[in-house]
């Protein structure tokens, strides 16, 4: 007999409802493996106040993947091109000041 779950009928056969029951606990292990690392790092630092942000973590992979499929893409239609963000060049940068490249020295005459 067919059970009903929040509208959606399933299959009365074991092998039938196997693949749908293997996503779910696909989804499940990999949300607690995404959250509960994080959760337990809060805690044993004392960073209670940083738990609710681990809700936010599912969200933050997902455009981090996003991004990366995003290069890869670019990496195929346009290998030559390369977004490279400078870094380092701020004031508040570790060093405290601009860095700037030595000047090149003509080579010595021999």
């Amino acid at each position: 007999m067919p059970f009903d779950f929040a509208g959606y009928t399933t299959a009365s056969a074991f092998l039938d409802n196997l693949v749908t029951g293997l996503a779910i606990t696909l989804f499940g292990t990999g949300l607690a493996a995404l959250t509960l690392p994080a959760l337990l790092g809060c805690a044993r630092r004392g960073w209670g106040d940083l738990a609710p942000s681990v809700a936010w973590m599912p969200v933050y992979f997902l455009m981090v993947s996003l991004a990366a499929w995003l290069a890869l893409i670019e990496l195929l239609r346009a290998p030559d091109r390369w977004n490279k963000t400078p870094h380092g060049l701020a004031r508040t940068s570790r060093s405290g000041r601009l860095r700037r490249a030595p000047a090149r020295l003509a080579p010595a005459a021999r």
